[in-house]
């Protein structure tokens, strides 16, 4: 099964720009194909289960995007590589995540909890450095789950999406398993029979509350921990002094 190294950066970059259809596209043609492809719209568009017609829109974007080219002699595509695209927009993060044919079903989800991973990677690595001089501690916190409060509000102003889109996404998400969440209940001492008190609209402290046995609790932004796999590409000083080769 092809695996692929998709940066990052990249899959957050689509998602803000709404080009998630295209770059599956784009993608797919990457699994099977080595750089180049001759173009063929009935093949190519069962090859990717989309028509002929949306082919060709998605190549076009891509085309005007510079991700795919095209030789109208040959009637050959070249697919960009994701370290050429890293360099067209200067992605300086070797993250990548591993995407499988398994995750083109859900693709939309799978950029989603990548974006969401990056976030977790960054707030992880924040909890890491106070421990950093302790010899071997940082290391072993690496092999823990970690959970970090992520709010829907969040994620939503992260790649440019409604607050609706962006808890579907996240339930699409952790069925899939590429997130784990866990509800984030905080005590608060204050006793279930005055919880009519504190969702009162003139309360200006009012929060999301529950019952929690005999006390109330406030319902804070579920803690959110990746499932994805990690890897690396090159530095981009290395892509930039021996130029690109493969993907």
């Amino acid at each position: 099964m092809t695996r692929l190294a998709i940066p990052i950066e990249l899959c957050t970059f689509v998602l803000q720009h709404r080009i998630v259809n295209p770059f599956l596209s784009y993608v797919v043609l990457k699994s099977i194909c080595a750089g180049r492809i001759q173009y063929n719209k009935n093949q190519l568009s069962r090859k990717l289960r989309i028509t002929g017609k949306t082919l060709d829109n998605h190549l076009l974007i891509l085309r005007k995007l510079n991700w795919v080219g095209f030789d109208p002699k040959s009637k050959t595509l070249f697919i960009r590589g994701f370290d050429k695209i890293r360099q067209m927009y200067q992605f300086n993060s070797r993250r990548a995540i591993i995407c499988t044919q398994g995750d083109f079903k859900t693709f939309r989800a799978f950029l989603f909890a990548s974006a969401v991973s990056d976030i977790l990677r960054y707030k992880k690595r924040l909890n890491w450095q106070p421990s950093a001089t302790k010899k071997g501690f940082a290391k072993h916190l690496g092999r823990q789950p970690f959970f970090h409060p992520l709010a829907v509000s969040y994620l939503a102003k992260l790649v440019h999406i409604s607050n609706t889109s962006a808890g579907r996404l996240k339930a699409i998400s952790e069925a899939k398993g590429y997130l784990t969440t866990k509800e984030n209940i905080k005590a608060t001492g204050i006793l279930s029979n005055k919880i009519e008190f504190y969702r009162n609209p003139r309360n200006e402290n009012k929060q999301y509350l529950r019952k929690t046995g005999a006390t109330i609790g406030v319902q804070e932004p579920d803690l959110i921990s990746t499932n994805l796999q990690f890897t690396r590409r090159k530095k981009m000083v290395t892509i930039n002094k021996r130029g690109i080769r493969g993907e």
